[in-house]
């Protein structure tokens, strides 16, 4: 800490009290008061070796410059004038490519989460680099689903093309990368890309088709039981599963349809086929309840929305049946979610 102000206090946290692996430890801990309106600032350097002397002001100049050099690059850029607006969707992006790692000896990309952890999770993953893409930000979105590709996609057996992660298993995780991959294609087209990527995508597809066709004790044509997230509860998690699994295959073909690809036809009749499926348990699950004032679809099926278990989403599914198109934007089942 290079400038500490009167009044501020600075301490080390070795250890939390409980010793749990996501508990705040071995950080420092500033403690101030403010009065409204008041406000305070520390400056400090954090570096592997030792700081030695260095010009502050000019080291903090190089790295807004560096920064600086990514936002130019931008191909997409918030519409307004409001510097608050401005400056958090740059703040945003710069978030997501802090999320970008190159281990010494790799050339591959891991998109880690910002914690201490420093955890992968290929649907975490592909929300960060599917922006990057769309903005412009593109150098290392292709490294980074590689290293799906080369680490984590079962090569042969009867989970061959699925993304197997050695943590969680999520039941999305397949499809995420399937998305993932298929919006970057889109805004790629490298020839050398495509040849790479296009067979990983297809036993990524096949792996999905036969994980439906397994015999199932709920609904049929979609995921059997399985897990949807980070917790333990096994179910047919349709909301955070299937519908993700669906976007995922319409986008491949949406990819595939732009660069003339003759696959395209096959994929767009799978997606259609589980996007139907999805209408149907929708629909069924909705009867009886169209002159509801508020309706949330359940998470877990074969569960009421009252009965799921209060984790894994249980609040957060319906929303993403809007986000992936099973629910209409501004049907009335959107607004009696909302």
């Amino acid at each position: 800490f290079l400038k500490v102000p009167e009044g501020l206090k600075l301490s080390w946290v070795k250890d939390g009290p409980k010793g749990h692996m996501f508990e705040a430890a071995d950080y420092f801990r500033v403690d101030y008061s403010l009065e409204p309106g008041e406000c305070t600032s520390f400056e400090g350097v954090l570096r592997a070796s030792e700081t030695g002397d260095f010009d502050y002001q000019a080291q903090k100049a190089a790295s807004v410059a560096g920064w600086k050099q990514i936002h130019d690059r931008l191909e997409l850029v918030p519409d307004t004038d409001n510097p608050v607006h401005q400056n958090l969707y740059l703040q945003l992006v710069t978030q997501c490519c802090q999320m970008l790692a190159r281990y010494k000896g790799s050339d591959m990309v891991a998109t880690r989460q910002g914690d201490l952890g420093r955890f992968i999770w290929p649907y975490e993953a592909a929300i960060v680099l599917t922006l990057l893409d769309q903005i412009g930000l593109r150098e290392h979105t292709g490294e980074a689903y590689r290293y799906f590709c080369e680490r984590w996609l079962v090569q042969e057996g009867e989970d061959k093309g699925r993304i197997q992660s050695g943590c969680a298993a999520w039941e999305n995780f397949t499809g995420s990368v399937v998305w993932g991959i298929s919006e970057h294609l889109k805004y790629s087209g490298d020839p050398a890309e495509m040849d790479y990527f296009l067979p990983k995508l297809q036993d990524m597809l096949d792996w999905i088709q036969r994980r439906r066709a397994q015999p199932s004790a709920g609904y049929p044509g979609i995921f059997p039981s399985g897990r949807g997230s980070d917790w333990e509860d096994v179910a047919q998690f349709w909301t955070f599963t299937d519908s993700y699994n669906a976007m995922a295959i319409r986008c491949m073909a949406e990819m595939l349809e732009q660069h003339g690809r003759s696959e395209a036809g096959a994929v767009r009749e799978i997606y259609e086929d589980y996007f139907n499926r999805l209408i149907e348990i929708r629909d069924e699950l909705y009867q009886g309840h169209e002159n509801d004032e508020t309706f949330l679809f359940p998470h877990e099926l074969g569960l009421s929305i009252e009965d799921s278990q209060n984790y894994s989403y249980y609040t957060d599914g319906a929303p993403m049946l809007l986000e992936t198109g099973v629910i209409e934007p501004g049907s009335r089942m959107h607004r009696q979610m909302e």
